[in-house]
């Protein structure tokens, strides 16, 4: 198995387990705050693995948590759909359904972009100019 295949399986089964999270989160309390909680650990998990990692290119520092992100969102959207409220799926509108979505992808977005930013790793280079300046 190639290193970006395990890399994708990761943010697969990261973003199942973020998601039966969520829909465990749904299920004990009707706190919306506490919904956040999961999606956090979720970008604390990815900023610690891409870190230690060391995954040098920003876009694969983006998309992995992006990728969780929108398989979680994904995940407790169609549990909400049809589970929760199923009589919603009679009355939905091209906005109805989008908007949420959009505004979720948005949010997803900028977490990944925060969790991209703080998994980078400063080069050798970077941490020699660092120590010579030190002294």
């Amino acid at each position: 198995m190639s290193d970006s295949t395990r890399l994708f399986t990761f943010a697969v089964i990261a973003g199942v387990a973020c998601g039966g999270a969520l829909v465990g989160t749904s299920i004990i309390t009707r706190n919306g705050w506490a919904m956040l909680l999961p999606y956090i650990v979720l970008g604390l998990i990815f900023a610690i693995f891409l870190r230690n990692r060391r995954i040098e290119t920003f876009s694969q520092r983006f998309f992995l948590p992006f990728a969780a992100y929108v398989l979680a969102t994904l995940i407790i959207d169609g549990y909400i759909l049809t589970i929760v409220n199923p009589q919603r799926i009679h009355r939905m509108s091209l906005w109805s359904v989008f908007g949420p979505l959009l505004a979720m992808l948005l949010i997803g977005a900028a977490g990944s972009l925060v969790v991209a930013a703080a998994s980078r790793f400063p080069s050798a280079g970077n941490g020699q100019l660092r120590a010579s300046a030190r002294l």
